[in-house]
């Protein structure tokens, strides 16, 4: 565990208060660790637009191709 400083805004701090002191560092903790994945899930779905603006379009119909594929096993 690491203690931290950090600049909170009033309402922030407001609301941040109202929560039993013991609860606080969890809820912060729990807070940035969904912040983060969400910023991470971001980035891939940026980084995947951007793969596929590259791409050629596909000219076969694919639903077709895996029922073919799944009926040859």
């Amino acid at each position: 565990m690491h203690r931290v400083n950090v600049m909170l805004k009033d309402e922030t701090w407001s609301a941040l208060q109202s929560l039993p002191k013991g609860e606080r560092s969890q809820f912060v903790n729990e807070a940035l660790i969904l912040s983060f994945n969400l910023r991470r899930r971001q980035q891939a779905a940026l980084r995947l637009a951007h793969l596929r603006s590259g791409m050629m379009p596909v000219k076969v119909n694919l639903t077709e191709v895996v029922r073919e594929l799944r009926d040859a096993h």
